[in-house]
Parts: structure tokens; C-alpha cells; sequence
């Protein structure tokens, strides 16, 4: 039998639709602590989606429609070490989404939501490099029942971090996340949060994130593929 999720609109990405990296931690939630999944539509606010276990498979659907599927899968992917905590907190500074933002709104990395309801997460340029950098700080609203921040909003907090590393910050959805959350955070723990570049393929750009603790031991990680959009879809229903 499926089990039912909803994306309340405080979790969107764009003004309408739900984060991609908020939809994939639902389906990782019924995986595992790797996951490889694909988004095939956007995911609906506020609305019911049926999270369903095919042997190895996890979809959400929203009637006859798959939002995205995903499996298990091995965290093999390369990951740039972590950049010093100060150098992180200046490139944050220089958020190229404070002058010009898509959507403002966004649950991860909107300027306009208020520390709390947003994860405010500002990556911005590292001199003399391809990455971007920030600090985040999770707030304790995003704590769960054991207190650590909730695996929904650790794999949302590497959704955004790997579009800012496209320096084009081309009109974009995410397709396909492929991460790992190893180890969640506790409430108010100073985060360096990456994102760097990877190849292109046609109107699929591949980019990546990770996040680290001051001392370095990686958390979380992913790579994602960015597909280019003229017109930016809307979700079902």
C-alpha cells in the first residue's frame, strides 16, 4: 500500500511547484541514505502525491502521473575539499541571486524568506576557482523528532548550491539528483556549503554540491543534472 506525502508551499522552489531536492528527499526517505532519482514533472504543492515501493524502485505519483522515481545507489562521485569556514562566509557575501533571483521565493536559496520559514542558502563565487561557497546555519525549525535537521531539508539544501555553480545561471529544472546524506547536523551548526560545475551535454548541464561541518567530515553530497528550459513547466493538476 502507498504512503501519502504532501509538499506544503513553504517547501517551493518555483512559485509554483515544489523544490526538487525537497521532492527527492521524499522518495530517499524510503530508500536509504544514497539515492539516485529523477524528476519527470514539477511536484505539486498541496498536494497529495502516493509514495509507492516497487521492489527496488520508490515513485511518487500524482494520479496516473510519475513525478519522479529513484533507487538505491552508491555515493562514488568526486568531491572537492571543503574551502576554509571564513573564505565560505565572504563568497556568501557576493550571492549573485541578491541582485537578480529567478525565484526570490525559493524555499533554499530565496533572499526574500525570512530566517526560519527559508534555509537561506546564499552560495556565491570563490576567487580563482570554479566553486561557490557559503555558511548555513540551520535554524531549529528544520529539526526533526531526534533533534537533527530532517533528511527532507538536508537533500533540499543541495539542490540550489549546484545551479549557482553554473556561472550562466542558465533558465533551468532539475532532472536527475544523485547524493548521499550520511550524517545530519544538529540546529545552529556552522555549515560550509559547496557547489561546483561539471560537463555539458546538450541542454543537460551536470553540477555538484556537498556539505561540511568546520572540521571538514563531509555530510552530505550530490551531482545533479540541470536540464535548460525555454519556458519553465508547470505541475500537474
Amino acid at each position: 500500500m502507498p504512503s501519502y506525502v504532501t509538499i506544503a508551499r513553504q517547501f517551493r522552489g518555483l512559485p509554483s511547484s515544489g523544490n526538487g531536492g525537497y521532492a527527492v528527499g521524499l522518495i530517499a526517505e524510503a530508500i536509504g541514505s544514497a539515492c539516485d532519482a529523477r524528476l519527470s514533472v514539477p511536484p505539486p504543492l498541496d498536494t497529495p502525491m502516493a509514495r509507492v515501493e516497487d521492489e527496488s524502485v520508490v515513485r511518487l505519483t500524482f494520479g496516473d502521473i510519475v513525478i519522479g522515481e529513484g533507487r538505491s545507489t552508491s555515493p562514488d562521485w568526486p568531491v572537492p575539499d571543503p574551502v576554509p569556514f571564513a573564505l565560505a562566509e565572504a563568497a556568501g557575501m557576493a550571492f549573485r541571486g541578491f541582485q537578480h533571483h529567478r525565484s526570490p521565493e525559493c524555499f533554499v536559496c530565496g533572499p526574500e524568506r525570512s530566517v526560519g520559514d527559508g534555509l537561506r542558502i546564499f552560495p556565491g563565487p570563490i576567487d580563482r576557482s570554479d566553486l561557490v561557497a557559503t555558511v548555513w546555519r540551520p535554524h531549529e525549525s528544520f529539526i526533526d523528532a531526534g533533534g537533527l535537521v530532517s533528511e527532507r531539508v538536508m537533500w533540499a539544501a543541495l539542490d540550489c548550491p549546484s545551479y549557482f555553480a553554473m556561472a550562466d545561471s542558465p533558465s533551468a529544472v532539475l532532472g536527475r539528483m544523485r547524493g548521499s546524506v550520511g550524517i545530519r547536523p544538529e540546529s545552529g551548526q556552522p555549515l560550509i556549503v559547496l557547489g561546483w560545475p561539471g560537463p555539458r551535454e546538450g541542454r543537460k548541464r551536470m553540477a555538484g554540491s556537498a556539505i561540511f561541518p568546520a572540521d571538514g567530515v563531509q555530510l552530505a553530497s550530490s551531482e545533479a543534472v540541470w536540464v535548460e528550459v525555454s519556458e519553465l513547466p508547470l505541475p500537474p493538476g
